[in-house]
């Protein structure tokens, strides 16, 4: 949320991410980006003009599963122009944060993806939270949508660099326990 932009939104349902039920006509206030005051009950007369109104307000989402959005798919457009653009398009659908999830692809293409993911948070795009590998480490038994030629056992080598970038980037890893990691 911009500071100049939005001060003051009115709410009739607010979903505050900390009670069961949702609260009702709610005034929430901005300063600087940060939600500096909560106000229940206010009439709608008593809303001031510039507020934006909302029929429903919810904390920001986090999608730990996005492979694209906006017209860009992650494996296709591995730039921070295309992650931009996944950012900006999945805050139209009320995400904060997104993992975006590289798919099975040939060797060691996944580090590419990492490797764009880490320029993205360098280059400032604040809505990457991180990286979703979904593959190639996965079972050739159950591969779903996956390219079974793609399908690799995890190695020694794979590990020591999931962790040397775990350093720099959040990680979420799918792959298929029953398979072992070949050693060196």
């Amino acid at each position: 949320m911009s500071d100049d932009r939005i001060s003051t939104v009115f709410a009739d349902t607010l979903y505050d991410g900390i009670g069961k039920q949702p609260r009702h006509n709610v005034l929430v206030r901005f300063e600087r980006g940060k939600i500096i005051s909560l106000s229940d009950d206010v009439l709608p007369e008593n809303v001031p003009a510039d507020a934006l109104r909302a029929p429903v307000a919810t904390p920001g989402l986090i999608d730990l599963q996005i492979n694209g959005a906006g017209d860009v798919q992650f494996n296709f457009d591995l730039t921070v122009a295309g992650l931009q653009k996944i950012v900006d398009a999945s805050a139209l659908g009320g995400a904060a944060y997104i993992f975006p999830t590289f798919t099975t692809a040939p060797g060691n293409d996944y580090r590419e993806a990492v490797d764009a993911v880490i320029a993205a948070r360098k280059a400032g795009i604040t809505g990457v939270a991180g990286i979703h590998l979904e593959g190639p480490f996965i079972s050739t038994e159950r591969p779903g949508i996956h390219r079974p030629e793609f399908i690799r056992t995890l190695t020694v080598e794979d590990v020591d660099y999931l962790c040397t970038v775990a350093k720099e980037v959040t990680i979420i890893l799918t792959l298929a326990p029953e398979r072992q990691v070949r050693h060196r």
